[in-house]
């Protein structure tokens, strides 16, 4: 189901229990964020658990706006400059998500309000009281690497000041610093953005054999079929590409085409027309004279150039004198 402006104005809203006014979008599978500025900005917390929005993105300016709520979404990337459309947020839940990359939480530097973060790693139940303070809670299924990761949570957002329900201590800091400008942190965060180029790259087409391998598959074949294949595939790999064609050229061979094809066309039609029948200027009237109408009378009298006045009697008596002088023509 889309989010449109009418789900939005008819959604619950209601205060919750830390007295600020929530709207409530829960469980309409959503896939996109879109038409928010129909909030006028008058909520405290937007809840869009239980949907299937795949990205953080698409947000207006709310400077309202302090808790947003992703329970079991799909959302693997999150927008840049999220601070520009949201820059009091300060509670980001996020649990059970497709977040899977320690890169992936980078966009999050810019929201200076996140000073604390709950459960990074860990699927825990629910907990059921929150103190007033900033929260960031988020669930990512597939990181593996727990401590170094820690380490680059800190190290990437030093906002933050609690961590799994434990004060960030400054050694903790330092050790998170030390780690990430040294070579193997710089090697961690690294294999990070190379394991995300590589999917880009794997879902690309796959690379084009070489002369000297299709030559060697030409040895190994079996049936006269596939030779013939893979001869075409070396023809195809040592052929040149083609030469772009700049457009004055091709407008003139357009135009030289145009020039030998429109006689063509001329003989064309003087043979249709020469073997067209000739019509006769006067075609013969199909229904008897007398039992055509006046109207059907008059047409015919117009057709042949002669006057349409008088009465039925009239007319039929000018048509016939009409007919009889084409016969004897």
């Amino acid at each position: 189901m889309r989010l449109t402006v009418e789900l939005i104005l008819n959604a619950r809203a209601h205060i919750n229990p830390l007295r600020e006014r929530e709207l409530d979008l829960r469980g309409y599978k959503i896939p996109v964020l879109e038409n928010l500025g129909a909030t006028k900005d008058g909520f405290d917390c937007l809840d869009f658990s239980d949907n299937e929005i795949k990205k953080l993105e698409n947000f207006p300016r709310l400077r309202r706006l302090r808790m947003l709520l992703f329970h079991n979404n799909k959302i693997a990337r999150i927008q840049d400059n999220l601070v520009d459309a949201i820059p009091n947020l300060s509670v980001l839940l996020l649990t059970n998500n497709n977040i899977a990359n320690l890169t992936d939480i980078d966009p999050l530097r810019c929201l200076e309000h996140l000073d604390i973060l709950f459960n990074f790693f860990f699927k825990i139940v629910d907990f059921c009281f929150f103190v007033p303070l900033t929260f960031f809670y988020i669930h990512c299924r597939w990181l593996a690497i727990l401590l170094p990761a820690k380490q680059y949570v800190i190290h990437t957002l030093p906002q933050l000041r609690v961590l799994d329900y434990k004060k960030i201590r400054p050694v903790e800091r330092e050790e998170a610093v030390r780690l990430f400008n040294s070579l193997a942190g710089k090697k961690i965060a690294v294999g990070e953005q190379a394991t995300e180029v590589a999917s880009t790259e794997a879902t690309k087409s796959p690379p084009r054999p070489s002369v000297t391998q299709l030559q060697a598959a030409i040895v190994n074949a079996k049936s006269l079929a596939e030779v013939e294949r893979l001869e075409e595939q070396v023809k195809q790999a040592l052929s040149p590409p083609p030469a772009p064609q700049s457009p004055v050229k091709s407008e003139a061979t357009e135009s030289s085409t145009s020039t030998k094809r429109s006689p063509l066309k001329a003989e064309v039609k003087h043979e249709v027309a020469e073997t067209t029948p000739k019509t006769s200027k006067r075609a013969k009237v199909a229904t008897p004279i007398s039992s055509m109408k006046v109207a059907e009378l008059k047409e015919e009298l117009k057709q042949r150039g002669l006057s349409i006045k008088g009465v039925k009697a009239d007319l039929v008596a000018r048509l016939e004198e009409s007919m009889q002088h084409d016969m004897e023509e």
